[in-house]
């Protein structure tokens, strides 16, 4: 899967990053300060980037161990929310890459994260239809 990076104003091509995974590029998310962007594919990896002048530079791979569909940081930009194949949200820490939190619940893919802006609550999306709103100390 191939990332690029456009110049919005103009609408040209600034960079191309075409082998950024091994499979699809099934989700993005920018960070909070707008100079990172995380990555999730069907290569059962997330990815970091730093914006680099006009260039994404990958600053790490994590394994997820299943199709990550969907990701998105967490306000401070330590930890990560995916969304995965196996109907599971995960809560990775970005610079250990260990799973805090494993979220369970949903019944098909999540499609989709996010965080709250306190970083408190997580909230999924699945294809079987449902919203669900987690607490990140706990997962309650």
């Amino acid at each position: 899967g191939a990332l690029q990076l456009f110049e919005l104003a103009t609408g040209d091509m600034l960079s191309e990053e075409s082998q950024a995974h091994g499979g699809a590029v099934w989700g993005l998310d920018v960070g909070p300060r707008g100079a990172s962007l995380l990555s999730a594919s069907a290569d059962k990896t997330v990815c970091t980037w730093a914006l680099v002048g006009s260039r994404l530079v990958r600053e790490q791979s994590i394994e997820v161990g299943d199709d990550a569909m969907c990701a998105s940081l967490t306000p401070d930009g330590t930890k990560a929310l995916v969304g995965l194949l196996d109907a599971t949200v995960k809560l990775v820490d970005l610079d250990s890459q260990k799973t805090l939190l494993l979220l369970y619940g949903h019944k098909l893919p999540v499609l989709s994260v996010a965080a709250s802006s306190d970083g408190q609550l997580a909230a999924s999306v699945s294809a079987d239809k449902s919203l669900k709103l987690w607490g990140l100390d706990f997962g309650d």
